[in-house]
């Protein structure tokens, strides 16, 4: 059996490392049959799959995230060698890259405590499931500074934010009944299908959407249509309840943090909201956009929607 030489620091080839020491050549975790080690691989691309939580954290363990891009992750394969490590007698040894040259960290071992904790994360389609994190706690001489913190990991230049096609429906994920869900974006993805082509026949310019990436965020949020020549943010909603109209000015207020000012706003709605519901949006600086009889669609600008002063 290879006796473990490598020290925290070295540097070897992923390709080498497992000639040596056994465990599968692709993935995070390669438990070895030739070996007593659990090899563990860390990277920042992780980011892509929904690891959020990987890095240093202040309670003094490197959170891990288990394997498995799609789906809730489960306590088999690599995950059920990584948690029954000290049963089976073996040494996590943990590695920073995923490919190549990777860097040897040093060995740890799973906290006694608390092993693992369960969270949610997206996958790698971008839908949200339940992940295994695991807490491993450094063993010896374990060069611990080599590991980003969690923060490090999901750091990014600059948000990035790039014009899409409107046929693009990527959406947003929000914790909704899934049925009133599906029922509202077949309301939205109506409602907009007929402004653009209200538009398309009146000659006036193209839409697009916007996808921004925040810094440090694992999602992408999507407008639901944007005017790149006024500046002009538009979410729609289905219906003019007080609940959509909230989400609609929350989430508008959170897209113009990211388009140069001076930007526009508006809902797209199927018809004008009561008066309460306008003078709402109006206080936010949100025109209204809603067809009318005849079939076109009408901006009612906010400076139309005051309060008539008292007599």
């Amino acid at each position: 059996m290879t006796e473990w030489t490598l020290t925290p620091g070295a540097q070897i080839k992923r390709t080498e490392l497992h000639k040596r020491y056994g465990g599968r050549r692709q993935g995070g975790i390669a438990p070895s049959n030739g070996s007593p080690n659990v090899l563990i691989f860390t990277a920042p691309s992780g980011q892509q799959y929904g690891y959020l939580y990987d890095g240093r954290q202040p309670d003094g363990c490197f959170h891990y995230t288990g394997e498995g891009q799609r789906g809730d992750q489960q306590l088999k394969q690599g995950n059920r060698a990584l948690a029954e490590h000290q049963e089976t007698n073996k040494s996590v040894r943990v590695f920073l890259g995923a490919s190549d040259k990777v860097t040897y960290v040093g060995q740890f071992r799973l906290d006694q405590n608390k092993p693992f904790y369960k969270a949610d994360a997206p996958d790698v389609n971008n839908e949200m499931r339940e992940v295994i994190v695991f807490r491993l706690r450094p063993v010896g001489d374990c060069n611990w500074a080599l590991l980003p913190t969690a923060e490090e990991f999901l750091q990014e230049r600059r948000t990035n934010v790039q014009e899409v096609d409107p046929e693009n429906r990527a959406t947003e994920q929000f914790t909704t009944s899934a049925i009133a869900e599906r029922t509202a974006e077949r309301r939205e993805a109506t409602l907009i299908s007929e402004y653009l082509e209200f538009r398309r026949l009146s000659g006036l310019p193209k839409l697009c959407r916007l996808r921004i990436k925040p810094v440090g965020e694992a999602l992408s949020l999507y407008t639901d249509l944007y005017d790149p020549q006024t500046r002009l943010i538009i979410e729609a909603k289905g219906t003019v309840t007080r609940d959509a109209i909230r989400m609609a000015v929350g989430q508008l207020l959170d897209y113009r943090r990211f388009v140069e000012q001076p930007y526009k706003l508006a809902v797209l709605l199927p018809e004008t909201p009561r008066r309460d519901l306008s003078e709402y949006l109006d206080s936010n600086d949100v025109n209204i956009i809603a067809p009318t009889n005849d079939g076109r669609f009408e901006t009612v600008p906010v400076a139309v929607i005051r309060r008539p002063s008292a007599a």
